[in-house]
């Protein structure tokens, strides 16, 4: 779903900005902006962020979309297997911790010097919800495209799986990531401090049904 447009337009049952403190858990209270130099190192960081509470609500809502299987594919092959919603309700939970979570990103960007991270102007307007069947291959080891600018925000809502990145396609270096249920991914995209796409990673060892949402900057 793009967001680009209607994140300025918060309707009824859209939560107040202030609330967004409800979603996370107690001790993430840090600005989301002092990961960004983690990313600026190693590319991507996880960190504890929803409630238990929001987070079973979250996931509740996110069992209950309809969902398209995708296939995406490389000149090596088929690289991923994945369901995915882009049909989220406009009033439900899914949808206002979104726009809450983009609105209290921007808000906390001007202190930072923005131009010093992003090439462009950050403006998350891409949303959907990801599923991962038990026991799928998940994502073999690839990095997301130049489609995908500045940031990459995933939170994870439930299921299990290994989630690595690496140095190369090969696989060299491989340091896991925390995938957590409640957890936040930030990955740096195209864009950010001058490189041109994610860092090199997988996702395998998929153990439960697995939901992830997602908002990114499409282009």
């Amino acid at each position: 779903m793009n967001i680009d447009t209607g994140i300025w337009l918060l309707g009824p049952g859209t939560c107040r900005m202030s609330e967004l403190a409800s979603y996370s858990r107690a001790g993430s209270k840090a600005p989301l902006v002092e990961k960004f130099d983690t990313l600026k190192e190693i590319g991507v960081t996880s960190f504890s962020f929803l409630s238990e509470s929001i987070r079973q609500e979250m996931l509740l809502e996110a069992t209950g979309l309809p969902y398209t299987r995708r296939t995406r594919e490389r000149p090596t092959g088929v690289f991923q297997k994945v369901y995915e919603s882009h049909r989220l309700p406009l009033d439900g939970i899914l949808m206002r911790f979104a726009l809450q979570y983009t609105l209290k990103l921007l808000a906390s960007l001007p202190p930072l010097k923005p131009e010093e991270y992003f090439s462009t102007e950050l403006r998350p307007n891409d949303l959907c919800v990801q599923k991962y069947d038990e026991s799928s291959f998940g994502i073999r080891t690839d990095a997301d495209g130049q489609s995908d600018m500045n940031l990459v925000s995933l939170f994870i809502l439930g299921g299990e799986a290994d989630f690595f990145i690496f140095d190369n396609r090969e696989g060299a270096n491989p340091r896991q990531i925390d995938t957590t249920p409640g957890n936040a991914i930030l990955m740096r995209a195209n864009g950010f401090c001058g490189h041109t796409n994610t860092p090199i990673h997988r996702v395998s060892n998929v153990r439960s049904e697995r939901y992830v949402l997602s908002v990114r900057q499409k282009v």
